[in-house]
């Protein structure tokens, strides 16, 4: 399929599993050089990897998002290896389970964990998205 992604940069969060690694192959089949922001280094770099030896670009930036400076990091190493962004792509996020029952502190973390991040993400990376015309997509779950 031809969705005009060739060339295009895109971040995606939490794309080394499960949802946001159907996001990231996906990008990547349609030709878009992809940043692939995880906390698992081992599944990070074996796709950085596998996708290095088809010539494609996938570079892994480690990163615990729940923690600003690592947004901030992860959007920097974008713009410095690619010098744009044209798509944010907010996917990670933990089933914490957290219910009403756990409490205004349990779902501040959750909120943390889950949500927080997304806007910090979109915060660092507005002026590169702005520059594009870039697009923001955030996925949700039952969290």
């Amino acid at each position: 399929m031809e969705l005009g992604l060739h060339d295009k940069v895109v971040i995606v969060t939490g794309g080394s599993k499960g949802i946001g690694e159907a996001i990231t192959r996906s990008f990547l089949a349609e030709g878009a050089d992809v940043v692939n922001v995880n906390r698992s280094t081992q599944a990070g770099e074996a796709m950085q990897a596998e996708y290095r030896e088809k010539g494609q670009q996938c570079l892994f930036v480690q990163g615990d998002l729940t923690h600003g400076d690592a947004c901030q990091n992860a959007v920097q190493r974008t713009l410095d290896a690619f010098g744009r962004i044209d798509v944010l792509v907010n996917n990670a996020g933990v089933n914490d389970g957290v219910t009403l029952d756990a409490g205004p502190e349990e779902f501040t973390k959750s909120l943390q964990r889950n949500l927080i991040h997304y806007y910090s993400m979109l915060h660092f990376s507005l002026d590169a998205l702005k520059a594009t015309n870039g697009v923001v997509v955030n996925i949700g779950s039952k969290v």
